[in-house]
């Protein structure tokens, strides 16, 4: 197994043992997904709903440092990176995006496990990636929910949010998965 992931599973390890709901986002959730190469991961991106205190508490052992965040659009609570044999991690939590003044909430959703690791929606990453701007990592995830469908319940979540009108056009444009054919995991916290 590659280091990187290796590094990211000590840290997955003891959220799972502190029984603190997580799902990998990001490039991680690209590579997992089969839509990017692991060495255009740059960091891990966790997302999270705990309690910074919590986090804190679980990580205790790791060397970690609170990093900047609420940049626009970006309206995330905290942020702490953890640097394990030099792989980043990021901990992201109550991970939220600014769509004009309207604060868009990105849920915190386990869909699948992935090298022991809980894996977060690519509906909301698709949704996260639109917001940011990222454009390339948005069309890869829509390119993925149109070929292989998309959780109706995570697109109802995300459809409560204040979305621009494009974007909640392209949700429900989306064909619903068939749940039989999809291991889902719904652990939403609001």
């Amino acid at each position: 197994m590659n280091q990187r992931i290796e590094d990211l599973q000590k840290i997955t390890q003891v959220l799972d043992k502190s029984k603190i709901s997580y799902a990998l986002g990001g490039g991680g959730l690209l590579y997992a997904l089969g839509l990017a190469e692991l060495h255009k991961v740059g960091d891990w991106d966790i997302t999270t709903e705990a309690p910074l205190s919590e986090i804190k508490e679980a990580l205790g052992s790791f060397k970690s440092k609170d990093t900047p965040c609420g940049d626009y659009p970006f309206a995330t609570k905290y942020k702490m990176l953890f640097c394990e044999n030099g792989t980043e991690i990021e901990i992201v939590g109550n991970f939220g995006i600014y769509y004009d003044e309207h604060l868009c909430k990105i849920p915190t959703v386990v869909t699948r496990h992935w090298e022991e690791v809980k894996l977060g929606s690519p509906e909301a990453w698709f949704v996260a990636y639109t917001l940011m701007g990222r454009t390339k990592n948005a069309r890869m995830l829509l390119a993925y929910l149109e070929y292989n469908g998309a959780d109706p319940d995570i697109l109802a979540l995300l459809m409560k949010e204040p979305l621009p009108p494009v974007l909640v056009h392209t949700l429900r444009n989306l064909v619903p998965y068939k749940k039989k054919n999809r291991e889902t995991e719904h652990h939403i916290e609001n």
